[in-house]
């Protein structure tokens, strides 16, 4: 049953999109927080592009693997 062992892959990837997800709000808090001084606010506004950045990678590898696990069964059903 290898469409179960992709589902937990998917569940795995699901905390760690929640986990980027509170980073990026943090960086956006600190980026509002902070950015306005000129000598760190383009390090703060970078922060926010990296952390937005990395929760759109794990959202598109998650609905990849989404219809990975989706294939697998249809073809184990075939079976």
């Amino acid at each position: 049953m290898k469409s179960e062992g992709v589902k937990d892959v998917v569940k795995w990837l699901r905390k760690e999109i929640r986990k980027a997800k509170k980073e990026l709000e943090s960086a956006k808090k600190d980026r509002a927080e902070f950015g306005m001084y000129e000598d760190c606010g383009d390090s703060y506004e970078g922060n926010v592009i990296e952390a937005q950045s990395a929760l759109d990678t794990l959202i598109r590898i998650k609905i990849k693997t989404e219809r990975y696990a989706k294939k697998l069964k249809y073809q184990e059903q075939g079976q």
